[in-house]
């Protein structure tokens, strides 16, 4: 069993070791890393639970059973020798954990792994498994493939984006289409590069700027990436409080606050997997997109002009509209 396997190791789990999960990310890389926080031991003296921390601000805490103790294995630290303790977890599980509160991972399930044929084996026994394994596979549902390309697509309408449209068309009407042929592949371009890097090399942008390019630049990307977010949250923010101005009739500055907590309480304290299924929702939104083309009673002949025949104005009105996009 693999609890008795480690009661043997008992003593060398202690408080303050860091912890590494075997898939996903348990934040090893974060500003605050996840150590043991405590150890929970039964009558006998031998470890039951482990209880891992992470967080500044927000703190986490995940309670470990014991048979998801992997290992423990020596790293190099500034005063000599420490330890980690590796524990089985898989990305799924890591990812469905909240950003904050007390959590547990529950007692490990055979893995996947281990009903494979592994590399090497070539007993009747082993064959049969892994063929069994594999046709018993089901298929990957439509939502569940199209869902992330989805959610990254749709995320590019966001409030200050959809601002940004309705100003470019009350300015420069339908002068701007053709910027569609030219950004669209770019966009796509863009999409696939970002999540092919971070599909092969399982790793985050300033990681890989660190590790390719050095840490000054690495530093200095994440700095203008705070600096462009900040400004984006600002923005969407004002949207929004316009958008509810228009419902209401009441200032967009009383609506910010508002809904920064609410949007605060849901980054903070619910899953990504909740995230997922309110932007899947509210993605359907867009069909109002198709919907407003023919009740506002475009004008096709001209749409089909201005998109495939690049018209240039020079005036201020047009020259920042289209530096938007």
């Amino acid at each position: 069993m693999a609890g008795e396997k480690h009661n043997d190791h008992d003593p060398e789990v202690v408080p303050g070791m860091q912890v590494e999960a075997t898939e996903g990310d348990l934040g090893e890389h974060d500003v605050s890393s996840p150590k043991i926080a405590g150890v929970e031991k039964d009558r006998q003296g031998h470890v039951k639970t482990i209880e891992v921390s992470k967080g500044i601000f927000f703190k986490k805490k995940i309670n470990v059973p014991v048979e998801r103790i992997e290992a423990v294995e020596p790293v190099a630290a500034e005063n000599g020798t420490a330890q980690k303790m590796i524990v089985d977890a898989q990305e799924e599980e890591l990812t469905s954990l909240t950003a904050s509160g007390p959590e547990r991972l529950p007692a490990r399930r055979k893995r996947q792994q281990e009903k494979r044929l592994s590399p090497g084996s070539t007993t009747e026994e082993g064959l049969e498994r892994g063929s069994n394994t594999s046709a018993a596979q089901p298929p990957r549902a439509f939502w569940h493939v199209i869902g992330p390309g989805l959610l990254s697509g749709t995320s590019g309408n966001d409030p200050s984006a959809v601002t940004v449209y309705a100003v470019d068309g009350a300015n420069v009407g339908y002068g701007h289409l053709w910027l569609m042929l030219l950004t669209t592949p770019l966009y796509f371009a863009v999409q696939f590069a970002c999540a092919r890097i971070g599909r092969v090399s399982q790793k985050g942008l300033a990681q890989l700027l660190g590790e390719y390019y050095g840490r000054p630049l690495a530093i200095g990307a994440a700095l203008l990436l705070a600096m462009s977010n900040i400004a984006l949250l600002a923005a969407d923010l004002v949207a929004i409080g316009s958008g509810f101005e228009l419902i209401t009739g009441v200032s967009w500055a009383w609506f910010v606050v508002p809904v920064t907590v609410g949007l605060w309480y849901l980054t903070v304290y619910r899953t990504f997997e909740a995230f997922k299924k309110i932007f899947l929702t509210m993605s359907f939104v867009f069909v109002a997109y198709v919907l407003t083309a023919f009740f506002t009673h475009a004008q096709w002949s001209t749409v089909l002009v201005r998109t495939f025949v690049p018209h240039l104005g020079f005036d201020f009105a047009s020259i920042s509209s289209a530096g938007l996009f």
